[in-house]
């Protein structure tokens, strides 16, 4: 559960990252767009929590084939 492929081909996917509580102070998650379609059919990352992701509510990944790292601070998610 550490790398997330996502199939993009079908249409925008939206993923809800797990509440801070309930990982580990440094877990990692790699998402990665796997059908190359991003750029149409967005990748859109949530927190469950009220946690953010570098400051924000959501990040969304827009390139083709392109992927995102994320790391659990305890608290909040960072990108790397």
């Amino acid at each position: 559960d550490h790398f997330v492929g996502v199939n993009t081909s079908g249409g925008a996917v939206t993923l809800t990252l797990p509440a801070t509580s309930d990982v580990s102070e440094g877990k990692i998650y790699i998402i990665k767009d796997e059908g190359g379609n991003a750029a149409t059919n967005n990748i859109i990352i949530n927190t469950a929590d009220s946690a953010k992701i570098d400051s924000l509510s959501s990040v969304s990944l827009v390139s083709n084939y392109g992927a995102i790292s994320i790391y659990c601070n305890g608290s909040h998610w960072h990108i790397y």
